[in-house]
């Protein structure tokens, strides 16, 4: 699996994210990681993490410069995408390199881009930086957990329908949840030939 990861554009908060990248190899442990951050501190991060590699990007300021940087990332082949920077400029990228998961907060109109997208409350209580990017790994991981439960449940009501048996090419758990974009299909796939419902076969006409 081939993640993506988007680091904020200064270096403070770039650092400020390391605890999350730590996290995010954790749950990750066989994954490439792939770092992408302003070029002028990218060798500082690559002594910090060197176990991670750095793909440089430089500023998006016109259209050109971003059709060349989704045409980078689409042949890469990324399977997913971590937005720590809260830009549009980064879901968009994304969103054209057609990465299938995109994680990252719902800020500045960017939420139609993303397919794990976290909405912040102003009655929430404000978080530290670290925490702030801490908090969007733990509760997409937190969304795949209650994927993974909803998906024995279902593996469960099917045995209990013999009519609409649950898919048999699946991946195990440990597998589903590492790779969310197998489950997603495989839920909707079965969902969808679950819930629809047969038609009744017309009769023919008989000339009496």
């Amino acid at each position: 699996m081939k993640i993506l990861v988007f680091l904020p554009r200064q270096l403070g908060s770039s650092l400020l994210s390391l605890p999350a990248l730590r996290a995010l190899r954790m749950n990750f442990p066989t994954s490439e990681i792939t770092l992408v951050g302003n070029e002028s501190f990218a060798g500082v991060l690559a002594r910090l993490l060197p176990d991670y590699s750095f793909l440089s990007l430089a500023e998006i300021k016109d259209i050109k410069k971003l059709k060349s940087a989704s045409q980078v990332m689409a042949r890469q082949r990324f399977d997913l995408a971590v937005l720590l920077d809260d830009s549009f400029a980064s879901a968009l990228v994304a969103y054209l390199a057609r990465i299938p998961e995109r994680w990252g907060y719902d800020r500045e109109n960017r939420g139609f881009m993303l397919t794990r997208k976290i909405r912040l409350k102003y009655t929430d209580p404000p978080l530290h930086l670290m925490d702030y990017y801490l908090n969007l790994l733990k509760t997409v991981l937190q969304m795949l957990k209650y994927a993974a439960r909803r998906f024995r449940l279902l593996m469960f009501f099917s045995s209990l329908h013999p009519a609409h048996p649950a898919p048999t090419k699946t991946v195990p758990m440990t597998t589903a949840v590492s790779e969310p974009f197998l489950l997603k299909k495989c839920l909707k796939r079965w969902w969808s030939s679950a819930s629809s419902k047969p038609k009744r076969a017309r009769l023919p006409l008989v000339d009496r």
